[in-house]
């Protein structure tokens, strides 16, 4: 297998170096250079989006975390109430007799 290569030869230089020829390089030198800065600033504008993005999953993280806690306390106390109510019960019924 022959590799190929994309290198400039001594005629694709001279064909370059006149006037028109590099005018045309100029032309597109100026052209990528303008795309590229038009993707910077796209790549901008996207980097932004995406901080917005990760600051708000971040707080619906934390939200979620906080209800988790929160879950977990009204279980505990409900726990807590549910054996009082219980007890409670048991003592009623006992005066009852």
């Amino acid at each position: 297998m022959q590799s190929q290569n994309n290198y400039a030869t001594k005629e694709d230089l001279k064909k370059l170096a006149t006037k028109e020829g590099l005018e045309r390089v100029a032309v597109q030198v100026a052209r990528n250079t303008v795309e590229t800065l038009s993707l910077k600033e796209e790549m901008k504008g996207v980097h932004r989006k995406l901080d917005y993005i990760v600051e708000a999953v971040t707080d619906i993280i934390g939200e979620l975390k906080n209800n988790k806690s929160e879950k977990a306390a009204i279980s505990s106390a409900l726990d807590r109430h549910e054996n009082r109510l219980d007890n409670h019960e048991k003592r009623i019924s006992a005066l009852e007799k």
